[in-house]
């Protein structure tokens, strides 16, 4: 009877490690690296890329205390985005993302924001019944990019040119006059130097400039 005894407390033993090294949780753990912090843009909507990076190991051993890489075994990655104004939207989603066996392993996508103002970004990776998370606050404000007006553009060409800013003041002026007339006329339309405000297409006010200063030296600045 003590030979039996000695032999199933073994096996019990072995039943009970074998019981908790199943029940081990490997949670997935996320860091996102961008965007993060205020992002000034030129305007909405706008094209972010999101970039994260995931990494999932196995049980730590005595040889291998960070446990084995196993990243490529995450079922699922989930974007949440809500808006400062409370609106809440998923961004992005995939089931069995391509992650590699590294770690960390990156991944990333594409989002397009709408509006300006603070998101609250959560990601959500999953692994089995285990969830990884990280969230990042990320602002989107409106970059105010000033252009300089079509007739200072013109002037700035003139002043670059040599030839052309040895020529009579008298002709310049007219040159830049006619340029603002033109932009006044025809801003936003396909003709024109582009809307008000900008930007501006550099390439035809320069052109400009070379064909008006052959009308204000003929005298037919008024006849066009």
């Amino acid at each position: 009877m003590n030979i039996l005894m000695r032999h199933a407390i073994p096996a019990c033993l072995f039943a009970t490690a074998l019981t908790v090294s199943v029940a081990q949780a490997f949670t997935p753990t996320i860091e996102i690296v961008e965007p993060s912090g205020t992002q000034y843009v030129d305007g909405f909507p706008v094209d972010v890329q999101v970039v994260m990076e995931i990494s999932l190991r196995g049980q730590p051993t005595t040889g291998n205390p960070l446990g084995n890489c196993m990243t490529n075994a995450v079922n699922s990655i989930e974007v949440e985005a809500t808006h400062e104004s409370g609106s809440s939207n998923v961004i992005h989603s995939v089931s069995n993302p391509s992650l590699g066996n590294l770690c960390p392993a990156t991944y990333s996508f594409s989002w397009e924001v709408q509006q300006p103002g603070s998101y609250s970004l959560v990601i959500t990776a999953v692994h089995g019944n285990d969830e990884g998370e990280a969230v990042e606050t990320v602002e989107f404000v409106t970059l105010a990019v000033e252009y300089p007006a079509p007739p200072a553009q013109a002037n700035a060409y003139i002043n670059a040119n040599e030839y052309l800013k040895s020529l009579p003041g008298k002709q310049r002026g007219c040159v830049i006059s006619m340029v603002a007339d033109k932009h006044a006329k025809l801003a936003g339309s396909l003709e024109g130097y582009g809307p008000k405000g900008g930007p501006y297409d550099g390439d035809m006010i320069e052109q400009d400039v070379e064909v008006f200063f052959g009308v204000c030296a003929s005298g037919n600045a008024g006849k066009r």
